[in-house]
């Protein structure tokens, strides 16, 4: 079965109010971004890349497809039409907390522009 991590850092993280959408996928671990990107809040929290203000912090989920899908229409993100869509699904490189040593890993993070 093919799965995709994901970076998470609003309401899909632990204690948020869209984290039992994660219930069946493997927390892998805390992490921050490796750019800084700027992050803010209005009814929800959204970051974007068009400033580098900090590092982001959130967490790393080993997702299957059911569950990516189930973020995507969270997040409103159309693989079809991303231009037509809220968020943009992009791959980043964060770094675990756990693990300095550890090279960056890939995951797949939400943005909005």
């Amino acid at each position: 079965m093919k799965t995709t991590d994901i970076f998470v850092y609003g309401s899909l993280r632990k204690g948020g109010s869209n984290h039992s959408l994660l219930a069946s996928s493997k927390f892998i671990g805390r992490a921050k971004t490796v750019q800084k990107l700027i992050m803010r809040a209005h009814a929800f929290p959204f970051v974007s890349d068009d400033q580098q203000v900090s590092f982001i912090h959130g967490e790393v989920y080993r997702v299957n497809r059911s569950v990516l899908r189930m973020v995507d229409r969270l997040e409103s993100y159309d693989v079809l039409s991303p231009e037509n869509s809220w968020y943009e699904r992009e791959e980043i490189l964060v770094k675990m907390d756990d693990d300095d040593l550890q090279s960056p890993r890939k995951v797949a993070m939400y943005f909005n522009r």
